[in-house]
């Protein structure tokens, strides 16, 4: 009981975080909400702090519910077998990743809110990684699949009414499609760190004998 309790605790400590660090700032005062939201301009002029902390700020509490419950639901797709540092680790990087991406790629874009850009990433991390081992494969690549046609549909301006009305906040493309890369991108990386790792093992191992 207790130890079922500790990995209940341990699982969802990472987002638990996450969705305190966001609530948090929408109940915070307002201008300490205008010094950590995502403005391009601001980046630029040295304020580079906003590249993370971008993706807590929220327009309003339904658009902090409906990313609050997305997040929930994006965790409960995988099973976390890594230390829960590590995870955070994850979560560190791929909001950093994606905040510098919007920066980097995304010139047009002023300015964002909202978890949604780090919820695509997890998804595609998450994904990712499965279609490198074989006993998920065909569900991580059928998750892939599916949140690629999600985020192309949105370029074309077919979906993403429904969040629209439910969050009040226009869906913004870009956070989703560079959270989708980032996602791939460290997804990949640490997919082929642990293979080295297993081979490294296996090579120490065997020397040992």
């Amino acid at each position: 009981m207790v130890q079922a309790l500790r990995n209940a605790i341990s699982h969802w400590a990472v987002p638990g975080l996450a969705i305190a660090l966001a609530c948090g700032v929408s109940f915070a005062p307002q201008h300490l909400e205008e010094l950590l939201r995502y403005e391009r301009g601001l980046i630029l002029g040295g304020d580079y702090w906003r590249i993370l902390s971008g993706h807590f700020v929220h327009a309003n509490l339904n658009h902090l519910l409906v990313n609050c419950l997305a997040l929930l639901l994006c965790w409960t797709l995988f099973t976390n077998r890594q230390p829960q540092h590590y995870v955070l680790i994850g979560l560190v990087t791929l909001s950093a990743m994606t905040g510098l991406s919007l920066l980097v790629f995304a010139h047009r874009l002023d300015e964002f809110q909202g978890l949604s850009g780090l919820i695509h990433a997890l998804l595609a991390m998450g994904a990712t990684m499965e279609i490198s081992e074989r006993s998920s494969r065909w569900r991580g690549l059928f998750l892939l699949v599916l949140l690629s046609v999600k985020v192309y549909s949105e370029w074309f301006g077919t979906t993403g009414a429904v969040v629209e009305r439910w969050t009040g906040v226009p869906v913004i493309f870009e956070t989703h499609f560079w959270g989708v890369a980032s996602g791939i991108a460290v997804g990949i990386t640490v997919a082929i760190g642990i293979r080295l790792g297993q081979l490294f093992t296996s090579g120490t191992g065997a020397l040992r004998r």
